[in-house]
């Protein structure tokens, strides 16, 4: 068990979150077990709902992309319409017809990672609905808007399902760049740098890999609905196991492009693609990048893992 203690918009003493470390998630953060906390009067206390969540009111009508066992019975299904309302006066969340979440329960908690990392940042909202049932939305945002929601509820000190939601069809221009590296299908990368202090599965100084782009139907399950992923494979390996792979999820990626480079972020890798079809691939913890692998001869040399020709 790891516990973090965390203060409130006053830089008072707010409470110890408990993690179990053998479950880690999002940035291998423990998954949340519960809090000890000083006694308080209700979630929204005198100051009210949080304005961060008032500044959301509307209805965000999404598409369900992924859920488990706890869902599943409740009625949400893979592809299937949701709608998460917030009400500008009150603060109270909704979720289709059986979830609410307001700022009056017990035990409701906020939290504003809107300055976090950018491909977390976000709003989390936690409350009670009944002993030993937890829930825990995260909107994520992306430029202040919402992108895409997850819904977590625990019923058991290890036992956490998830519902999740986002905006389909996925935006054109980032479907475009889904579009052009599937046509690539596979590309033979070489780590050009390599940060020793961090593991990307991409392999040491020098190392080459397969970097495979695939439609997400070809890995998708059944409760979870991806439309792009990429999948990084030892060369070296007999079998050909895989090093490290990424999925597209508007939670926690998004497109940039500038001056004829477009840049895919997923999760923990990013993708560059050229206008000339050149590809690097970037290993990115809270924003910085790590490690890097490319097709591009120029930096390959430039990294001592080619010889040059003699008389060049």
């Amino acid at each position: 068990i790891e516990y973090a203690l965390t203060d409130n918009d006053s830089g008072n003493f707010n409470e110890i979150n408990l993690g179990d470390a053998t479950n880690r998630g999002q940035f291998g953060i423990p998954a949340f077990l519960g809090q000890l906390y000083l006694e308080t009067t209700g979630g929204g206390g005198s100051d009210g709902p949080p304005p961060e969540i008032l500044a959301l009111a509307g209805e965000y009508a999404m598409t369900t992309v992924q859920n488990t066992g706890y869902w599943r019975d409740r009625g949400y299904r893979i592809r299937e319409a949701v709608t998460m309302s917030i009400d500008g006066t009150s603060g109270v969340i909704s979720i289709g017809d059986s979830v609410t979440l307001s700022p009056d329960d017990a035990q409701y908690m906020f939290v504003d990672n809107s300055d976090g990392p950018s491909n977390a940042r976000g709003y989390s909202v936690t409350t009670t609905v009944a002993e030993n049932q937890q829930l825990r939305l995260v909107i994520y945002l992306r430029d202040d808007s919402v992108v895409a929601f997850d819904l977590v509820g625990q019923t058991s000190a290890n036992s956490f399902s998830t519902l999740a939601a986002e905006f389909r069809p996925v935006a054109t221009a980032v479907q475009t760049v889904f579009n052009d590296l599937i046509a690539l299908q596979t590309v033979t990368m070489t780590v050009v740098e390599d940060d020793t202090t961090y593991n990307s599965g991409y392999g040491d100084l020098c190392n080459e890999f397969t970097l495979a782009f695939q439609n997400g139907s070809l890995v998708s399950g059944n409760f979870n609905d991806v439309p792009f992923n990429i999948r990084v494979t030892d060369n070296n390996s007999e079998g050909g196991n895989a090093f490290a792979s990424a999925i597209y999820r508007a939670r926690d990626s998004f497109l940039v492009s500038s001056d004829g480079l477009r840049q895919l972020t997923l999760l923990r890798d990013r993708v560059e693609l050229n206008a000339d079809n050149g590809v690097d691939l970037v290993a990115i913890f809270l924003d910085n990048p790590r490690d890097r692998a490319s097709n591009d001869p120029a930096k390959i040399q430039a990294a001592g893992c080619t010889t040059p020709a003699a008389g060049s």
